[in-house]
């Protein structure tokens, strides 16, 4: 008898939305990681961030990709339901790492400012523009440190 041996072709007709539905519910019995974007939204500057609802410290806008969605898509559209904000991607900065629940990783990308009024919704309690010289005192621990590490200095 031939063994059976896996094929990732064989996932390329599975429906997406069934793919990444299957991987957020199973996400602690597997070591995928799943794909967190993050955003340096700059305005001059200044950088916008948040105090999500669901973590207490300040960060950089985050969020999860959508199906069919690109990472650049994602984080403008995170950046816009979660602030306000029009931005547009201006560079990929990184990717990294963060181990939490699970793992996952994190993409990171500069935006720049284009318009809107900044303000908070349902998911973020606090949205607000920092000058880049004041970002330390807003260097907590949580996802967006590296990040805050890494482009602050």
């Amino acid at each position: 008898m031939k063994e059976k041996t896996y094929n990732p072709i064989q996932l390329k007709n599975y429906p997406y939305d069934l793919v990444l539905e299957n991987t957020r519910k199973n996400h602690s019995e597997y070591e995928n990681a799943i794909p967190i974007v993050i955003g340096v939204v700059r305005k001059e500057d200044d950088m916008l961030i948040v105090r999500n609802k669901k973590c207490p410290y300040w960060q950089f806008v985050t969020g999860h990709l959508e199906p069919k969605e690109s990472a650049e898509q994602a984080i403008v559209r995170e950046v816009l339901e979660e602030t306000g904000v029009h931005a547009t991607v201006k560079r990929f900065l990184r990717t990294y790492p963060c181990v939490g629940k699970c793992l996952y990783l994190f993409i990171a990308f500069e935006l720049e400012y284009v318009s809107g009024e900044v303000g908070p919704n349902d998911d973020v309690d606090e949205a607000k523009w920092v000058h880049k010289n004041e970002m330390c005192a807003f260097r907590e621990e949580g996802p967006s440190q590296d990040m805050l590490d890494y482009y602050i200095k």
